[in-house]
């Protein structure tokens, strides 16, 4: 018997070997896909953030300039004033020196303000002049400036006139040096006074009203009978 042809049994059909395609991983390449959408999200996140507070940088700039260029200008009018002020005049002829905005001694400087950055002995004697002046008026140095009567006011402005030159009302309307000097004398006694105990701590307006509510409810009621 004639052996049975096996040879094309250990043989692979070519055509299903083309045919075959080899597994693909879809897997590994989404997973791959999502760490460089996430890295250019956070990219984009940074770049914005970084972009806002250049922005915010150059606001702030731009507001300190302004604030600078502001202060300048002040101070420029202010020692156009004072020049002014100092300089020779004919006849009666005074030119006024303006108070100048905020708080004396926080925002601008007395002294200076008045025009007298280079004579400290006429600020120092103008100072003691007030000073002396308020203690003789009777006036009750424990008080703000707000609650000093109008004529004892006057009193002192007018003291302060007659014994410096130099603070003339068409140079400073309203005495606004001498107003100054005082608010300043009357903060100062009212502080020594307290750290020796001759006066009570500070209470600020809420804290005084909340003490005046608390008095006036401890008060009795005329209204009751049973009051006596």
């Amino acid at each position: 018997m004639a052996p049975a042809n096996n040879s094309g049994a250990g043989r692979k059909n070519p055509s299903n070997a083309r045919g075959r395609r080899a597994p693909t991983n879809n897997l590994g390449s989404r997973n791959t896909a999502r760490p460089q959408e996430q890295s250019q999200d956070t990219t984009a996140s940074i770049t914005a953030q970084r972009a806002e507070i250049e922005q915010l940088q150059a606001l702030v700039q731009e507001l300190r300039a302004t604030a600078d260029a502001a202060r300048e200008q002040a101070a420029q009018v202010q020692a156009a004033q004072v020049q002014a002020a100092q300089a020779p005049t004919s006849g009666d002829t005074i030119a006024p020196i303006l108070r100048p905005r905020g708080d004396a001694g926080k925002d601008f400087k007395l002294q200076d303000a008045m025009g007298l950055g280079g004579d400290q002995s006429l600020y120092r004697s103008i100072q003691r002049t007030v000073k002396h002046a308020a203690i003789q008026s009777g006036i009750d140095l424990h008080s703000r400036f707000r609650a000093l009567p109008v004529d004892k006011l006057a009193n002192i402005y007018k003291k302060v006139r007659d014994t410096h030159e130099y603070i003339d009302r068409r140079r400073f309307p309203a005495d606004w040096p001498t107003v100054e000097f005082l608010k300043q004398f009357l903060k100062n006694h009212r502080k020594y006074d307290r750290k020796l105990g001759r006066l009570e701590p500070y209470q600020t307006a809420q804290e005084a009203r909340s003490q005046r509510r608390a008095q006036s409810g401890n008060l009795p009621n005329i209204d009751d009978d049973n009051s006596d």
